[in-house]
């Protein structure tokens, strides 16, 4: 039997992705400035959906009708203020949105039909955070032909250390808060982006275990850009953690060109929320190099090395498409 094709609700989806702590959670702080663009969510199966297509453990239509369902799903609670983030800390609470009486307001309105009308006006994003899903874009493409990607990139050394001070040489399928899917690998998990040098991911040392899976997951993004058609490709943006740190109003205004929004004035109050524009992070790349150099290979530090130069040399961003 297969799944009915249902007639979608949401066609406008904008998706902010990037390499985990490459500044995704900053860049929708900026977006909300946006008008109509909905606050951000996260929901770790949108991600996981695409990469288990890759990996052959879920047929893509299945995979598709299941994103399909749960994003429409999600846009509605959220235009009737229901299972909003109110955890106070974290950067996707709805306490953080300058647009906060306006969510607490959905909440008392009428749910149905005249929320569903809104939506099927067409006239928001509805913006979700994903983590390395450029690899397995074409799963959100074939659904969402008008779908907006924002891919944000972020120096690479300081990209390696990150993950380093998080454990994330260690933590796949052991961490109890990794929620992500590990797959089986000859020793035990692994993460899907090593799939192809599993055994060489194994018998890795914890630096080079991060080295390697963020080198995977550039090539393969790289891979898969180069498949797409030159109209797909121009629903992706690229943009940089350094950029928006040293000349937010400048990267904003960008994205906003890609959208076709207007950026409001309350870009301002953000901005010094944020504490941006701020010192170019390379000021204190020095000492990340130095604890990388000390825990890596030479070859897995070498190749590093050739990352940073590239991004460096091409302004802050890989260079996905010769």
């Amino acid at each position: 039997m297969r799944v009915f094709e249902r007639e979608k609700l949401v066609d406008d989806l904008l998706l902010v992705d990037g390499v985990t702590r490459a500044g995704k959670f900053l860049l929708a702080d900026l977006l909300a400035s946006c008008k109509n663009v909905e606050h951000v969510q996260y929901f770790g199966l949108f991600e996981h959906l695409a990469y288990m297509v890759r990996m052959g453990v879920i047929e893509k239509e299945t995979s598709s009708a299941i994103l399909q369902c749960q994003i429409d799903n999600s846009a509605y609670d959220l235009m009737v203020g229901r299972n909003m983030n109110s955890r106070l800390g974290d950067k996707s609470s709805i306490y953080r949105s300058p647009h906060l009486k306006e969510y607490l307001r959905r909440t008392l309105e009428d749910d149905g039909d005249r929320v569903t009308q809104e939506i099927k006006k067409r006239e928001r994003y509805f913006t979700y955070i994903v983590h390395e899903t450029l690899p397995n874009i074409d799963v959100y493409l074939d659904i969402y032909p008008d779908l907006r990607v924002i891919n944000i990139e972020r120096n690479p050394v300081d990209l390696v250390y990150s993950w380093y001070q998080r454990g994330w040489g260690k933590r796949w399928g052991v961490d109890p808060i990794d929620f992500s899917m590990s797959f089986q690998g000859a020793r035990g998990p692994i993460p899907w982006f090593v799939y192809q040098v599993s055994e060489n991911w194994e018998s890795a040392s914890e630096m080079d275990k991060i080295i390697i899976a963020q080198t995977q997951v550039y090539e393969m993004s790289k891979r898969k850009l180069s498949s797409l058609s030159e109209s797909d490709r121009k629903k992706i943006l690229f943009t940089s953690y350094e950029g928006i740190v040293t000349q937010p109003l400048k990267e904003i205004k960008a994205i906003a060109g890609f959208l076709d929004r207007e950026v409001l004035p309350i870009i301002n109050g953000i901005m010094a929320r944020e504490n941006i524009p701020n010192v170019h992070p390379r000021e204190k790349r020095s000492k990340k190099i130095d604890v990388v150099r000390d825990m890596a290979s030479e070859e897995c530090f070498e190749l590093l090395h050739q990352l940073n130069i590239e991004y460096e040399n091409n302004g802050g961003i890989l260079t996905y498409l010769k």
